[in-house]
């Protein structure tokens, strides 16, 4: 029970956190999370946002909408392949991810000062222990219809010429 609780406090003093510098910058908690994510991939396609996010494409093209409007994404056709769309950074959206890190790195930083070494150790241990059981949890609990099929993995979409 201790565990849960402290995970728990943990993840929303991180949210907490999350929302004072999105609301520093003027921007909105997923705009932090899509800034985050391209910054830290590069160039990627939206589904990928999808996917990670756990929101609609609907949503994050909204969101992106925004973000391109503010001069921070931008959104291509692949190389590759047209018919994907990849988002990725501006210049200014790089910057303010940067500036993003910085604030999190000083402010992780006046937090691990409190902390001993060997405590500062430990916990990172335990909360990567913590962070692989939820991903396994999570990717064992994944319906396929999240990702656009149904019941057995198949497409709900109709062959052409079929009924």
């Amino acid at each position: 029970m201790a565990l849960r609780e402290a995970c728990e406090r943990l993840v929303y003093a991180s949210l907490r956190l999350t929302r004072l510098e999105a609301n520093e910058e003027g921007l909105s908690i997923p705009q932090v999370f899509i800034l985050q994510a391209l910054s830290s991939v590069g160039p990627i396609p939206i589904t990928q946002l999808v996917l990670w996010s756990g929101n609609s494409p609907a949503t994050i093209g909204g969101i992106l909408d925004v973000m391109e409007q503010d001069g921070l994404a931008r959104r291509a056709h692949g190389v590759e392949d047209r018919r994907q769309v990849l988002a990725s950074l501006t210049p200014k959206g790089r910057r303010l991810a940067a500036k993003l890190v910085r604030k999190r790195d000083a402010r992780w930083a006046a937090l691990r000062s409190a902390l001993l070494v060997r405590d500062a150790a430990a916990s990172a241990r335990a909360l990567q222990r913590v962070a692989a059981g939820f991903n396994a949890w999570r990717r064992a609990t994944d319906h396929p219809r999240r990702h656009g099929a149904g019941a057995g993995g198949r497409s709900r979409t109709r062959r052409r010429g079929s009924r």
